[in-house]
Parts: C-alpha cells; structure tokens; sequence
C-alpha cells in the first residue's frame, strides 16, 4: 500500500519523464490492451493567441506555468511497456484526486479518491475510507514538480510545427533529458502540443530509454466539469 500515494503524481511525472514513478504503476497495472482516448471536444475559439515566440524553451515554460494555475483538469493517460496500463485521473485544487485503472474496453477495474491525507477505496460498489492513509507531507505539491528547477534538466527543446488538437490549433515543441536521479533514472525524450488558442498543454508524448514503461501519451481535458467529494 506504500506505493498507492505515488499516483497522484503520475499524470505530472509522465509529464515530465519521471520514469521511477511511472515505472512504480507498470508493477501495479494489470497486463492490458491499451485503447485510443480521444482528447475532448473543445468550443473554444480557433484563433491562434499563442504562437511559437521563436524560443522554444521558453514556450514550453510558459505553457507549465498556465498549467500550474488550473483549479481542476482530468488526464487520461496510456501506457506501453512491460505491461500496459490506461489510466484517468480528475484533480481539483489544491489536494482533491480521483483516480481510476480502466481495463481495455474503458470500464473501471478499480477507483480510489484523495482528500488530504484520506483516501477511499471502492470495493466493489462499496466505498470503504482510510484515514490518514496518505502522509501529504511524504508527497511533493503538485505545483513543484514544475518549479523552474526541474524546468531546467529539459534540453535540446525544439519547435516541430503545427498540428489540429480536436479541430483547435496546437503548437508541437520537442525536448529530451539526459539528467537521471531518484525520481527519472532514465533517459526519456518527449512532445509536447501546446494550444494555440490557451497556451496550454493539451497532449503528451513520452518515451522512456530504459525501465518497464516504454512510452506513455497523456491528454489532458480542461472543459468537463470535475467534483470530487468524500463519498462516504
């Protein structure tokens, strides 16, 4: 049970190729065929307010900055590698996560929420609470895995061009790290598509050079509507 606090952090260490996270929920997925999850249907304007500045790096900052001010967003990930895992997770500022595996057909194998240091578990379709079973001062904020020090082991950031993100404009950027710690003990190289008409990062793609995750693409969801409250 040690390792289930970690999942809050996977939708930001895929983000930024925290293969030792990553690599802790291959373990603890079942060995599933991973689905397309389309990126969800966006009513905002088509018109480009951010585009590429002529500094790559940069863009990139600014658009992990955005991010970080979001009260709420779903993720939906997918995952390849030793075994394949889908994932979606809702969060609501500052510390509210529901989570859930999903199987290969998109049904819920199994659900949990954080509130605080709480934790429920829904066993099945009964939800049982954990007091105290999350030590938030063990777990990092949201917010820091994006501070300007982690900012700074991404390299060789590039702009790759333009690509539709559900009929909106997006700006695709590149970059990789070489830099390997506790947290990313591998190389990883990834993509980022940033919205042209938000300055958000609307999809990921990352690759892992070594561990039991492969490669892991993240879409994120800005436009549903998310509550989480202890449901018990």
């Amino acid at each position: 049970m040690k390792d289930l606090p970690f999942i809050i952090l996977i939708v930001l260490a895929f983000t930024l190729g925290c293969g030792r996270l990553t690599e802790r929920f291959t373990k603890s997925a079942d060995n599933t065929t991973v689905v397309n999850t389309s990126s969800s249907e966006q009513t905002t304007s088509t018109t480009d307010t951010t585009p590429p500045s002529g500094d790559p790096r940069e863009d990139v900052v600014q658009a992990s900055k955005r991010f970080l001010k979001l009260p709420k967003f779903r993720a939906n990930m997918q995952g390849h590698g030793t075994s394949d895992l889908r994932i979606k997770m809702d969060y609501v500022a500052p510390n509210k996560f529901h989570i859930y595996f999903l199987d290969k057909d998109g049904q819920v194998k199994t659900e949990s929420i954080m509130i605080g240091s709480d934790r429920y578990m829904n066993f099945n379709g009964r939800w049982l609470k954990i007091p105290g079973a999350t030590d938030e001062n063990a777990i990092p904020k949201l917010r820091d895995l994006f501070n300007e020090e982690g900012l700074k082991t991404l390299k060789e950031v590039k702009y790759e061009g333009d690509e539709a993100i559900a009929d909106q404009p997006a700006h695709i950027y590149s970059y990789r790290s070489n830099q390997t710690n506790s947290n990313a003990p591998y190389p990883f190289t990834s993509r980022i598509w940033v919205g042209g008409f938000d300055g958000l990062p609307h999809k990921m793609e990352v690759t892992y050079e070594g561990g039991q995750l492969k490669s892991m693409t993240v879409i994120y969801d800005f436009k549903t509507d998310i509550l989480i409250e202890p449901p018990v």
